[in-house]
């Protein structure tokens, strides 16, 4: 994900684009991390949504371009994997 490389992050470092990389995105109550925390978000790539609130199907995600989508957790895990990277250069579609 994008806060967690070995560099300082910079908005010039999501090559990809601020309308296509997740900045945020709500955990299951129990997976839950206190926004004040230091600790991130460690998906796992085999299964990148296993974590995320569900909410009838669609789950609710934040934009570094600050747009707020609620998509489909069902969506490709080739697109959620591409939305998650900073510089993959992949086209992402949320339909």
């Amino acid at each position: 994900t994008v806060f967690g490389q070995n560099e300082p992050m910079q908005f010039r470092n999501i090559t990809d684009g601020t309308s296509n990389t997740i900045a945020f995105v709500e955990l299951q109550r129990e997976h839950a991390i206190p926004w004040t925390s230091p600790e991130e978000y460690a998906f796992d790539e085999s299964n990148p949504t296993a974590k995320l609130r569900d909410y009838n199907g669609r789950t609710v995600i934040a934009m570094f371009d600050g747009s707020v989508s609620n998509v489909k957790l069902d969506l490709a895990k080739e697109t959620w994997l591409a939305l998650f990277s900073r510089n993959g250069g992949e086209v992402v579609n949320l339909e």
